[in-house]
Parts: structure tokens; C-alpha cells; sequence
């Protein structure tokens, strides 16, 4: 739930993903922002160097792990144009009280993230992303989800009941970058037009291209579906 409107705690807590409920199978649930959505202490992050040149805040504990595997929703995303594994970590990974607008202790919104475009959303995805790549992605695409991640964003007259689809998939790999692009070619979105796969393509971290994705299971063309996007040049929709 790093990453959601609301503190990772309470998130959390709202889904039962708590100590009593999972007893000794987990160690810990953490939350990245820390205890608070506005509190602007670093203790506990790093800065560190993304491929523009720019410093990031982040989790030291999420540096230092010893592999991050991203579980992620099949759904669009009004600013990225898709979601998937690869903006889930570039944006929600970022320590809240660094970049949601510090006015409430439980909104985590990311406010100081530039999302003009999609081309500013995915420069800031593909260097955050990079700081810690994913080493496996479990993607929960038994529902998936168009106008995301809110309907509302897109048009007022979409809502949620509206914009599920049922899709009954999982869809799971090494690189994030080869699965999410596969995440849009299922929900018939142009994974070369995604910014920041094009842009972590060129650094070398993954590929668009489906000729060289292996997909085993069900292939991509017995399952897709047109999904609709605020980015339409990505998600042409239906």
C-alpha cells in the first residue's frame, strides 16, 4: 500500500494486514513514510543519484533490501498512462513526508511529484525506479481497472462499478520493465509510448518489445482487452 492517498497504516489496518491476522509468517509491516504523512524528518533515508543527475530521498531499509518484489494491480493511470510494477515502486516507494504536501499526517498524496504530463510523471518514475529496481513482480490482475487509478480523474460520470474489468489473471516475472510492457499490450495500451519504459528500455533496465518477451501460459492475444486511459495517446481505449 506505499504509495496510497492514506498512511500505509491505516491502509493496512482497513485490509486486515496486521500482526494478529498473520502472526509469525510475517516479520514486520513496514510503512515507508515513517509514522507520519507530514513529517519531514530524513532519518531513516538516503539521498541518492538517479540517471538525470537529480538527488532522491528514500528508505534506507528499502535500499538496503535484499530483494524487492512488487505486487502491483492491472489498472491505467491517468498521469503514467498504465500502472503496473514499475510506477508502483517509482512513485510509491517515495518517503511521504518528503514529497506529499506535509499539511496532513494521514493524507500521503504525493503533491511535490510533477505529473503535468505523462512525459514529466515518467522522468521522475524512470529515476526513482532506478535507485532500487524490482527483482520479481507478482501482479494482481484478477480484476484490472481502466480511467485509473481513480475514475474520477478521467470524467466525473465514470465510477468505479463502471470501470472494473474481470479479468481473472495473474501475471508474474524477473524484469518489471518486460511485464509491465506486457501489462499494456494486455489492456491494449502502446508500451513504446509509456515514457518510462522507453525511457529505462534506453538505459538498458528492460524492453518494450514483445518479440522479445516470453510469455508462457495464456498469450497475450487471448486475453485483451481495450482499456481506457486520461492518457489516450498511450490507451486509445475503445
Amino acid at each position: 500500500m506505499e504509495g496510497s492517498t492514506y498512511a500505509t497504516t491505516i491502509a493496512y489496518a482497513a485490509l486486515g494486514y496486521t500482526s494478529e491476522n498473520f502472526g509469525s509468517s510475517v516479520d514486520e509491516f513496514i510503512a515507508l513514510q515513517g509514522e507520519s504523512c507530514s513529517e519531514p524528518s530524513t532519518a531513516g533515508l538516503e539521498q541518492r543519484l538517479g540517471p538525470s543527475g537529480k538527488q532522491y530521498w528514500a528508505d534506507r531499509r528499502y535500499l538496503a533490501a535484499d530483494v524487492v518484489i512488487s505486487i502491483p494491480t492491472l489498472a491505467t493511470d491517468a498521469w503514467a498512462g498504465i500502472g503496473g510494477a514499475v510506477e508502483s515502486l517509482g512513485i510509491g516507494a517515495t518517503p511521504a513526508g518528503q514529497y506529499s504536501s506535509g499539511e496532513n499526517p494521514n493524507d500521503c498524496t504525493r503533491a511535490k511529484i510533477v505529473r503535468a504530463t505523462a512525459e514529466t510523471t515518467g522522468a521522475f518514475i524512470r529515476d526513482y525506479y532506478s535507485l532500487k529496481p524490482a527483482d520479481f513482480v507478482v501482479m494482481d490482475g484478477l480484476r484490472g481497472l481502466e480511467h485509473g487509478p481513480l475514475p474520477v480523474l478521467d470524467q466525473s460520470s465514470y465510477d468505479y462499478a463502471s470501470s472494473i474489468k474481470n479479468m481473472r489473471l495473474i501475471l508474474a516475472g524477473k524484469n518489471a520493465v518486460a511485464v509491465d510492457s506486457t501489462l499494456a499490450l494486455v489492456m491494449k495500451c502502446d508500451p513504446k509510448k509509456v515514457p518510462h519504459l522507453s525511457k529505462l528500455e534506453a538505459d538498458g533496465l528492460g524492453t518494450t518489445d514483445a518479440s522479445k518477451i516470453t510469455v508462457v501460459g495464456k498469450q497475450v492475444t487471448e486475453v485483451a482487452q481495450p482499456f481506457a486511459s486520461r492518457q489516450t495517446e498511450i490507451c486509445p481505449g475503445k
